[in-house]
């Protein structure tokens, strides 16, 4: 009788747990459920506020009045007057807000089509589009009845609500496809806006000096040696001749020397040594480029005017080549040693098998089986010496003059840095349009290094 009343009492006790164990079950299912429909409704939400937000003022742009320009009116129109001022509203900033609208819509069409990854990435573009428009205004063309007169604009909070809402459009459709979705997502995103802040600033570049070089004409432009802003001369040979055998001179010296240091640690120097000169050559890499211009006016300046006869000024070519190819070492040096290192050992070990001597080893084996390595390193090192700017400013001089080896000279990105704090319209035009020509040797720099990269890894 006892032990049925306690298997009566188990039994209840079993099912009233079992009963709340279902009501937590049901109470999670309709916890998700109530998740997931608010995730499903968020994008929509978000799509809405974005385009109410257009329909507020975006941006206040001023000259001697101020004038109040709603985010629509920026898509829509190509100017408008404020006074006696007309300000033609640039490419890029309707680019940027029309791209807002239509990513926005593109949004909720693409969700509605259960299309979410499409979805979660048009809301993210959407979070791009703002501050390409702000890229826009910053070049933002003026047509004025008293010259001297410059725009500001001050951006409203839409711009900064409309990325909120953008991240969280983003954020919801992913979220709908599940945890590991949003996980995979997120490293496509990050890679994704690598790729876009590269187009960007490219877009940027080209957009900016491109009107430049259509007015002053390509040739006038990249063919004469005539830079005077004053009389309206833009001719930037000079400068393109200065960086080309500045960046030459750099590798003639720092090249070599580079690659030998590199033999030098791998084959023959011992274990203390190789440490000591390894060090010092990756402290060569944390030197900033304003110490390099200090070492190369109190250094390499005075020494080039006193030890070369009649010459009264130290800043030269010669100075900027020698700075260069010391800053270029680190790179050669430890691109060329990893080179060296991945050489199989019984390279090595065969030619000294077939009699040969250790250096004949390093040169006629090695040396060859690193070569596209090696080449990487180089090419990286002039990457590294077109782009630089202030050290070269330091010691350059900085006259615009057909390049000498004594003489002074102003490099690419030294006459960017120099004027572009006073010009304005056609020379500031030209001013981007010379940052367009740099981007280009940059860019066929780095063509060359994906090139010889994949040709070695195809050999391998």
């Amino acid at each position: 009788m006892i032990f049925f009343k306690f298997t009566s009492i188990y039994n209840l006790f079993y099912k009233v747990r079992l009963k709340g164990a279902n009501v937590s079950v049901m109470e999670n299912i309709i916890n998700k459920s109530k998740t997931k429909s608010i995730m499903l409704i968020t994008p929509y939400i978000c799509s809405a506020i974005i385009l109410v937000l257009l329909s507020f003022k975006y941006a206040f742009y001023t000259i001697e009045k101020t004038f109040g320009v709603l985010g629509y009116n920026l898509i829509f129109s190509k100017g408008f007057l404020i006074g006696d001022n007309i300000v033609y509203i640039n490419l890029l900033t309707r680019l940027g807000i029309g791209g807002c609208l239509l990513f926005s819509i593109l949004g909720i069409i693409f969700f509605i089509c259960k299309k979410y990854l499409l979805a979660g990435l048009s809301y993210i573009i959407i979070c791009i589009c703002p501050l390409i428009a702000m890229l826009g205004d910053s070049l933002t063309d003026v047509s004025i009845v008293d010259t001297g007169l410059e725009v500001k604009v001050t951006y409203m909070f839409p711009i900064a609500f409309i990325i909120l809402f953008g991240f969280i459009g983003a954020l919801t459709s992913v979220l709908v496809m599940g945890v590991e979705t949003l996980a995979t997502c997120i490293f496509k995103s990050l890679a994704f806006i690598s790729v876009i802040s590269v187009f960007t600033i490219m877009l940027y570049v080209i957009v900016s000096g491109a009107p430049a070089i259509s007015k002053i004409g390509i040739v006038n432009f990249l063919f004469y040696d005539n830079w005077k802003p004053s009389l309206e001369q833009y001719g930037i040979l000079a400068m393109i001749c200065s960086s080309v055998a500045a960046t030459f001179g750099a590798v003639i010296i720092g090249v070599p020397i580079g690659i030998f240091t590199a033999i030098f640690l791998t084959d023959f120097a011992g274990k203390g040594i190789s440490n000591i000169i390894r060090t010092s050559v990756q402290l060569l890499a944390g030197i900033p480029s304003v110490v390099y211009g200090f070492f190369g006016m109190l250094v390499v300046v005075r020494a080039i005017k006193k030890l070369v006869p009649n010459q009264k000024v130290g800043d030269s070519l010669l100075a900027v080549i020698i700075i260069l190819a010391i800053m270029i070492l680190p790179t050669v040096v430890t691109v060329t040693e990893n080179s060296i290192k991945a050489v199989p050992n019984y390279y090595r070990e065969a030619a000294l098998a077939l009699g040969t001597t250790p250096t004949q080893t390093i040169f006629r084996v090695v040396i060859p089986a690193a070569k596209n390595g090696i080449l990487s390193g180089v090419i990286l090192g002039i990457g590294r010496a077109i782009g630089e700017t202030m050290a070269v400013i330091m010691v350059a001089g900085n006259v615009v003059n057909m390049p000498s080896l004594l003489g002074t000279v102003r490099l690419l990105t030294t006459g960017i840095v120099l004027e572009m704090s006073y010009s304005s319209g056609l020379h500031r035009q030209s001013l981007f349009a010379i940052s367009l020509v740099l981007f280009v040797f940059i860019m066929i720099v780095n063509m060359l290094f994906s090139f010889i990269s994949r040709r070695g890894v195809s050999k391998d």
